[in-house]
């Protein structure tokens, strides 16, 4: 069963039922452009990532039994003309270990040698270290030492925005890059993403609690936000709206 058909027959059985867009939207969180491209058949504009769970979640709304176990169908056949299309990978030649070339042999007495020489060095550096250890500067105060702290640097603000999310439960993300809306959609569990931008990022999250966010490498709690909410992110810091 082509893919292309089941989109057909969706739009065939909402039709049917006298259901609107925006009730399908409504009841299954689906956003009202991805319904209309699955009705359509433009399956582009979905991300191949996410096509199989967006068609599962429309025919279990339509309480279509058939469509499911055709969906499951469709995506199998495509999965084994793919793994058919593989070429087999040739065989790795073995590889040929070159000859060990034997070194000479080193005399015991240049061994010796060596050692003792070894061992001088390192008593005379053993040696300085201890004296410099211990020894203080004439203009240094008893009790105040010599070395002064490392201050440590201060981050400068990024140039860019770079914002990264991680899906712990299945929810709806909107994202727009310097007010370009690049990504809408139901994400699932596990799946991650990020947007890079000179000026904003604006990421509407219906549950924010249900990910984990991060901006210019500091992690965001939203743990305890459950609402709908828009996080705007700029070079130099961010801000939420609900």
């Amino acid at each position: 069963m082509d893919i292309s058909e089941i989109c057909q027959r969706m739009k065939k059985r909402r039709l049917s039922l006298n259901l609107s867009i925006e009730t399908v939207s409504s009841a299954t969180k689906l956003p009202p452009t991805v319904i209309n491209d699955i009705e359509n058949g433009n399956m582009e504009n979905i991300s191949p990532v996410y096509l199989k769970g967006f068609l599962k979640i429309y025919a279990g709304f339509l309480k279509d039994k058939s469509l499911i176990e055709d969906i499951e169908e469709a995506f199998s056949l495509q999965k084994q003309s793919k793994v058919k299309k593989e070429p087999v990978s040739a065989q790795r030649p073995a590889k040929i270990r070159k000859p060990v070339s034997k070194g000479k042999k080193v005399s015991l007495p240049f061994i010796k040698k060596t050692a003792v020489l070894v061992l001088i060095l390192a008593v005379f550096l053993l040696a300085k270290g201890i004296f410099s250890r211990h020894s203080k500067p004439a203009s240094e105060s008893p009790g105040i030492s010599a070395v002064k702290p490392i201050q440590p640097k201060r981050h400068t603000s990024a140039k860019n925005v770079l914002v990264g999310i991680k899906i712990r439960k299945k929810c709806f993300i909107k994202a727009k890059v310097d007010k370009v809306t690049l990504f809408e959609g139901i994400m699932l569990p596990n799946a991650v993403k990020s947007w890079q931008a000179k000026k904003t990022v604006e990421l509407f999250v219906n549950n924010p609690s249900f990910i984990d966010l991060e901006a210019n490498g500091d992690y965001i709690d939203t743990s305890k936000n459950r609402q709908p909410a828009i996080y705007i992110f700029t070079p130099s810091g961010f801000s939420v709206k609900r």
